[in-house]
């Protein structure tokens, strides 16, 4: 029995329930296998086997344990079920003895039980895991609910303890459950349906389409995305089948085998599958689970001498710096002395300005006026400005100062 497929909460619920109704014979391997001494008074009495059992299961003895006691409560299961088993045996073996002495006696046949129907009455149709929305961890997927609910059929479950179980595993928040509930005439043909549209499950052309398009993600191994690609191809024949459109069975594989072929990742691994998924001979699932397993083989060995390879690159490269760090220094120190020419330079450019500001302000300061006076006019003295094209006497632009005729008449008076 898988683990990962049991709900250990009904498990426990379902022991805590069977045990009232064992009877000593029956309670006395349970206690045997959990390892409880029984003393010789309370032997053979089924309140006192059902106490000690009941309290060693509460104890924290097995709370304490690795898997919180989940191992014991399957075990524990199991026995019950072994018991179940051989009551059904003894049954059949007392209803056959009872048809034989029919049959020897010339009396009319009765009706003998069904095996399936006895183990109904034992135990009724569960769901294992439970149902929740679409896409929610930890919850039932479709497949997964329609996979169980087809070997119901086969078991020979009723539809309408189909339906209960399937009710039964969706959780009470769950606006379905309500609906399902509720709903008259509910039988197993629009129950699957209804949770189909539930799990918002694509139909058999969508899937062919995603079939085809499918390709490997970065974070997927190569068997990872074969194996998706197989239940792929299955949930496409089982919609289909649901959806009265058949595709052809070789259509779909030979989809799949070239979806295999376009959507590995790599090269060396397509180039080595593409022999024998091109040839015409049937591919089993099983042999090209083989043939994927032996190409990412060679492929990682590959990998693993191309890289090893890159490492001697690197040692190679480091052992010529090693040898290069004695030129370094000196390319250090001629970086330092280029650094120092120029700061040099920017000194002596500092102590030039430096001259040129200490020599214009040691210039007279009678000359500068004169200066200013002799290359100025009245009118361009009162404005700041200096005389370009007209005289520096008078201010006229008709001649300079030297064809002044003002200047002429002061030198005359002179």
């Amino acid at each position: 029995m898988s683990t990962e497929q049991v709900n250990y909460a009904d498990v426990e619920e379902e022991i805590y329930s069977t045990l009232p109704s064992l009877d000593a014979d029956e309670l006395e391997p349970i206690a045997n296998h959990l390892k409880i001494e029984v003393p010789d008074i309370k032997k053979g009495k089924k309140v006192e086997l059902q106490k000690l059992i009941l309290r060693y299961l509460s104890s924290k003895e097995v709370e304490e344990l690795e898997d919180s006691g989940v191992s014991l409560f399957l075990a524990i299961k199991d026995i019950i079920d072994n018991f179940c088993e051989d009551s059904v045996n003894k049954t059949l073996n007392s209803s056959q003895t009872k048809k034989e002495h029919f049959e020897n006696s010339n009396h009319e046949k009765t009706f003998l039980p069904n095996e399936n129907l006895m183990l109904h009455k034992l135990k009724n149709f569960k769901i294992n895991g439970s149902i929740g929305y679409a896409g929610q961890k930890d919850k039932l997927t479709y497949s997964s609910l329609a996979y169980q609910i087809k070997n119901s059929k086969i078991e020979g479950f009723s539809s309408h303890e189909i339906c209960a179980g399937v009710i039964k595993a969706i959780s009470p928040d769950n606006p379905l459950r309500t609906y399902l509930e509720s709903k008259p005439d509910l039988n197993v043909e629009s129950l699957i349906k209804i949770m189909r549209s539930h799990f918002k499950e694509k139909d058999a052309t969508s899937l062919f389409n995603e079939l085809a398009n499918t390709s490997q993600s970065v974070s997927e191994s190569s068997q990872e995305f074969v194996i998706r690609l197989m239940s792929l191809r299955q949930k496409i024949l089982t919609m289909s089948e649901e959806e009265d459109c058949q595709y052809d069975l070789d259509l779909v594989q030979k989809r799949f085998l070239h979806a295999v072929l376009t959507g590995l990742r790599s090269n060396n691994i397509r180039n080595d599958l593409r022999p024998s998924l091109k040839t015409k001979n049937v591919i089993s699932d099983e042999y090209l689970l083989q043939l994927v397993n032996l190409a990412v083989a060679d492929e990682s060995e590959h990998l693993d001498k191309v890289s090893h390879r890159k490492k001697e690159v690197g040692i190679n490269a480091i052992t010529r710096e090693s040898a290069n760090k004695e030129i370094d220094p000196l390319l250090n120190e001629i970086k330092d002395l280029k650094c120092h020419v120029q700061e040099l330079s920017l000194i002596r450019n500092d102590v030039d300005e430096l001259k040129k500001a200490f020599y214009r302000s040691n210039i007279p300061s009678h000359s500068h006026s004169s200066t200013q006076n002799v290359n100025r006019c009245p009118n361009c003295t009162i404005q700041n400005i200096r005389c370009f094209n007209h005289c520096y006497s008078c201010g006229s632009r008709s001649h300079f100062k030297n064809d002044c005729p003002h200047v002429k008449q002061d030198e005359k008076n002179e």
